[in-house]
């Protein structure tokens, strides 16, 4: 009899390792297709260049990375969907700074970036210019001033949404000019793009590369660029800081996230994947046409660029004493 359960327990342990064996290996990230969360309207600077970056990604992963563009809420119906994602690699964020200006102009925030997002990587710094409509009698930054305190509180300005960067930055920097315009918040860059096309608001802190389209076509003009240097690609074209605004410099800054929780070995390979698609020629090429500085860097690296950025939202709501909503 113990024989006989011996040799029992023995087939038992045969079939259990078989079985083992037999097992699967467990998929290799990525096995399906990843979504791109952008939360902005498509058109813009940020979709652009997010479709830049996710068609270079989907060759390095071997697996397509599909924008979606989910607008709305100052980003926060596409942030909110990729916080409730589960955190497998599988959706993404590819946004702009903006959220960090959520964290301090709220007493309440729904989200905090380094709370309810893993960082996953910086992604480039596109320079801000001012941008305004052909049809106004104006060739330059003096004279559109000149224009703007003229017509006192008679004038709108845009952005991509209530207590976004391009509205505190607008804010900001029309408060240091003494000027007094009415915001116009729209979905995203690219429709705010056309109000300023068709003249319906008459200033815009845009990337200049979403506005090279309107400007070739005579529609909008690039009074200013907010970068400490004249850019190599719009050499022609000054800077705000020589205009009178010593110091100003404005940037939306380009990164990618993914929901808190991230493995290690997933956000490891994202992070890498992302660094070889930030070196590959075509895409410094591009970024380049377009005005834009390559950041990238380690996963840590850009925690840091984030908890940096988040201080200095904070300072420049201080510095304009918004009331936090």
């Amino acid at each position: 009899m113990l024989a006989l359960t011996n040799r029992l327990f023995q087939v038992v342990i045969a079939a259990s390792v078989l079985c083992l064996g037999m097992a699967p290996a467990q998929a290799q990230y990525p096995d399906r297709p990843i979504r791109m969360v952008v939360p902005i309207a498509a058109g813009g600077g940020t979709d652009l260049f997010a479709r830049v970056v996710s068609n270079r990604l989907s060759g390095v992963l071997g697996q397509q990375v599909i924008v979606e563009n989910k607008p709305g809420a100052g980003f926060l119906i596409g942030i909110r969907d990729v916080v409730k994602s589960p955190p497998d690699g599988y959706k993404l964020l590819f946004v702009t700074n903006t959220p960090a200006i959520d964290e301090v102009t709220r007493k309440e925030p729904e989200f905090r970036l380094m709370r309810d997002l893993t960082p996953v990587s910086s992604i480039a710094t596109l320079y801000v210019g001012v941008v305004v409509p052909a049809a106004l009698p104006v060739n330059n930054l003096r004279e559109y001033l000149a224009y703007a305190k003229a017509n006192q509180g008679k004038l709108n300005y845009a952005s991509s949404g209530q207590y976004t960067f391009g509205h505190l930055i607008t804010a900001r920097f029309l408060q240091l000019a003494g000027v007094q315009m009415t915001h116009v918040p729209y979905a995203g860059n690219g429709p705010a793009m056309d109000a300023i096309m068709g003249n319906h608001v008459q200033l815009l802190m845009n990337d200049t590369s979403a506005s090279m389209a309107a400007v070739q076509a005579n529609k909008a003009r690039i009074l200013a660029i907010g970068s400490p240097k004249r850019l190599e690609v719009l050499p022609d074209i000054p800077t705000i800081d020589e205009n009178g605004f010593p110091g100003f410099v404005s940037a939306f800054k380009f990164w990618v996230f993914g929901p808190a929780g991230l493995p290690a070995d997933i956000l490891n390979k994202l992070n890498v994947s992302i660094q070889t698609v930030l070196r590959s020629p075509e895409v410094q090429e591009d970024a380049r046409k377009r005005g834009y500085v390559i950041d990238g860097g380690s996963a840590s690296e850009f925690r840091e660029v984030v908890e940096s950025e988040i201080r200095t939202m904070a300072q420049v709501v201080k510095d304009m004493d918004l009331p936090q909503r």
